[in-house]
């Protein structure tokens, strides 16, 4: 199971298995989300996933968020953190 210092990537397997990704219920915290080009994730509506610094090649179409995504930019620089929820 990945955690909050985990790069995570989401593969393509649009002509292997056909089987997206999904968070199905609970809270995951990573530290990276990368997208191959078409790969897909799903966060349903029980699950919470929380991204502390980028989300890498991802899109509307192969992001579905039925339930909440925060992601948690820091820039170490100016010592802000910002924070964007989508739902």
């Amino acid at each position: 199971m990945p955690d909050e210092f985990s790069i995570v990537t989401i593969p393509d397997v649009s002509t292997t298995t056909f089987a997206s990704t999904v968070i199905a219920t609970g809270t995951v915290e990573i530290n990276a989300l990368c997208m191959d080009t078409r790969a897909n994730l799903i966060v349903q509506e029980e699950a919470n996933l929380v991204v502390y610094e980028v989300i890498i090649e991802a899109n509307r179409k192969s992001l579905m968020v039925h339930g909440l995504l925060t992601i948690v930019e820091v820039e170490e620089k100016r010592n802000q953190k910002g924070t964007v929820t989508l739902s």
